[in-house]
């Protein structure tokens, strides 16, 4: 069954605004705005965290962060499946392995058939592919300690 945190929503909800304010300081009103410019910008704002940054892109900047952030929070609360414990979630529901293993299986079982000729010729691999095997599963196979 699914829940709806409403704590989290609330709680993650201040950090956004506070982001947007700041990210609004970064933008002048007077001179036009470049990455430069927003990095002079970036400098007055650390050294005077607590000081009054509100401009006319303010307004506009927080309605389009919360925004976002309420898009975000509803894929993420609406996009949760109902999932109840013990039952099957995935696609043997619909159809038994063994069926899908017949289905899909070899049918012609010849050597002459063109489908299975490269199944019945064997040769043997270079001494090179065969280290290069032999490490492949050694690792692959060894206990992980």
């Amino acid at each position: 069954m699914k829940k709806f945190n409403i704590v989290l929503l609330v709680v993650f909800f201040f950090p956004v605004m506070i982001c947007g304010y700041y990210l609004s300081a970064l933008f002048s009103p007077d001179v036009k705005n470049t990455i430069y410019t927003m990095m002079d910008r970036y400098k007055i704002v650390k050294a005077a965290p607590f000081a009054n940054y509100f401009s006319k892109y303010t307004v506009v900047i927080l309605f389009f962060l919360i925004l976002f952030y309420f898009v975000i929070s509803i894929i993420v609360l609406f996009g949760q499946k109902t999932r109840r414990p013990g039952e099957e979630q995935g696609s043997s529901k619909w159809e038994s392995p063994q069926r899908v293993s017949k289905l899909l299986s070899d049918r012609s079982k010849s050597q002459s058939d063109p489908m299975n000729i490269v199944v019945f010729i064997k040769k043997k691999p270079n001494i090179f592919v065969r280290f290069l095997r032999n490490i492949f599963y050694w690792f692959k196979s060894r206990k992980a300690d």
